[in-house]
């Protein structure tokens, strides 16, 4: 239980205007004794910081039970403005769905592997002319191809983490 207090030290002792105890008072604040004419309201400032407090966390997590209608417009507008501003940039085509950019991405992703595995058959000729040693080519050829695989297992490996991190996951393989 905290102290009880009247409208004015209630505001001074959570730092708001007089109109902020009376939203407050409209939105449900839990009140010891109600004022009426020539009797001041009293509140327990326990119970009204306990009141802020699950009101600051329903709000956080979307539960607008405890919300004033007023709050719950702000809100309404808030999201409503936020949605207007996305389709804006939508139209603009300043963001792209993410589904569009991945199959970008990957289309791409795919042309630059399937370069990256050619190299090795086309510089075989090559090698082979440089070196004069079937043996010596094909052993510059395969660590050519390994290297390759490396970087492409890194390149695969890294995509892998920022899908689990990002929660994506397509389902397809490579």
């Amino acid at each position: 239980m905290g102290k009880k207090v009247n409208r004015n030290e209630l505001a001074e002792i959570f730092d708001v205007s007089l109109p902020t105890v009376s939203a407050w008072l409209r939105a449900g604040m839990p009140v010891l004794e109600q004022g009426r004419k020539g009797r001041e309201y009293a509140f327990d400032t326990g119970e009204v910081r306990k009141w802020l407090e699950d009101r600051a966390i329903a709000a956080t997590q979307g539960d607008m039970s405890r919300l004033s209608l007023e709050e719950i417009r702000k809100r309404y507008e808030t999201a409503r403005a936020a949605r207007e501003e996305l389709e804006l940039a939508k139209a603009k085509r300043e963001v792209v769905p993410i589904d569009e950019v991945a199959k970008v991405v990957g289309a791409e992703f795919s042309r630059c592997k399937t370069r990256l595995l050619a190299i090795p058959t086309k510089v075989r000729p090559l090698v082979d002319e440089w070196t004069g040693n079937p043996e010596a080519s094909t052993e510059i050829v395969d660590a050519i191809t390994k290297g390759i695989y490396e970087g492409l297992s890194e390149i695969v490996s890294h995509v892998d983490e920022s899908e689990v991190e990002e929660g994506v996951d397509d389902g397809e393989a490579d």
